[in-house]
């Protein structure tokens, strides 16, 4: 004698899934004779075991669903059915799927400053749904990407850590790491520093030059109140102003007091001063 199937659904009456992870719904049944099992999608269309395994949606013969990478448009109810000769059950489940956008796990910004030589691992990882794409943008532009090696050194490993074999000028300034998914966007960026590059020494440089235009400005507002001579050799002159060795006495004092607050120098102002030209 037949008896009507009975199902019994290894699931949550509710499913959630984050997009691009896979999904496994299992579902058996019992009656007499065997029920046959098969899956109503949420776009009621029906699924069973003689379906081709090669789609991104198939059932295996034990009854369960699989979904290798599930897509926002696979929310919805699912229900497996079971039928044979004395009629049919079935039970339902409702699967959601989240979207959520990529967060990387390490700070927004960090600065390394490093010895010439050093090897540099500035490490970017980040999580989503679906699963973020890594990338990491050079300061000369260019794109690299998980498991590329550049310029023979320089390579960004599997886990999306970039690391420079040894570091030298060449590989200062901002590095930035974007990691992406059909959701949205999250980036990082490392800033790396070499110790005794360029950049300080163009600081040193700036700030002797202020220090000679301060002196130099001094200079010729004391100048300027200077009266100059009718029959002064033109190359004691400085044009507008006067002759040095008329201001020898003017300017020794300020000058020289000048001198010593910004540099440990002894400027002597009527033996060092020439024309267009300070320190000889």
């Amino acid at each position: 004698m037949a008896t009507l199937a009975k199902v019994s659904p290894f699931i949550p009456i509710f499913n959630t899934i984050h997009q691009g992870g896979e999904l496994l719904l299992q579902c058996q049944a019992d009656g007499v004779p065997a029920p046959l099992l098969s899956w109503v999608l949420p776009d009621r269309s029906a699924l069973t075991s003689a379906a081709p395994s090669a789609d991104r949606i198939f059932m295996d013969t034990n009854g369960t669903l699989h979904i290798s990478v599930t897509l926002p448009s696979d929310r919805g109810m699912y229900r497996c059915v079971a039928s044979n000769s004395a009629g049919a059950a079935s039970a339902s489940v409702r699967v959601h799927v989240s979207s959520l956008p990529p967060v990387i796990q390490q700070p927004r910004e960090e600065h390394l400053l490093l010895s010439p030589g050093r090897p540099v691992y500035a490490h970017c990882s980040a999580r989503g749904a679906p699963p973020p794409t890594l990338r990491w943008r050079i300061p000369d532009g260019t794109l690299v990407r998980p498991s590329q090696f550049l310029h023979g050194n320089l390579f960004v490993l599997p886990n999306g850590t970039l690391h420079i074999r040894r570091v030298g000028s060449k590989d200062s300034g901002s590095y930035e790491c974007t990691a992406s998914n059909a959701v949205g966007a999250d980036k990082r960026t490392v800033r790396v520093e070499i110790e005794g590059g360029a950049g300080k020494e163009e600081g040193k440089a700036l700030l002797v030059i202020e220090v000679l235009k301060t002196l130099l400005t001094h200079l010729w507002a004391e100048l300027f109140f200077c009266r100059v001579p009718p029959k002064a050799p033109l190359s004691l002159v400085w044009p507008g102003f006067c002759p040095v060795t008329e201001c020898c006495q003017l300017l020794t004092t300020a000058v020289d007091s000048l001198c010593t607050e910004t540099a440990p120098w002894s400027c002597g102002v009527c033996e060092r001063v020439t024309l267009g030209h300070w320190f000889v």
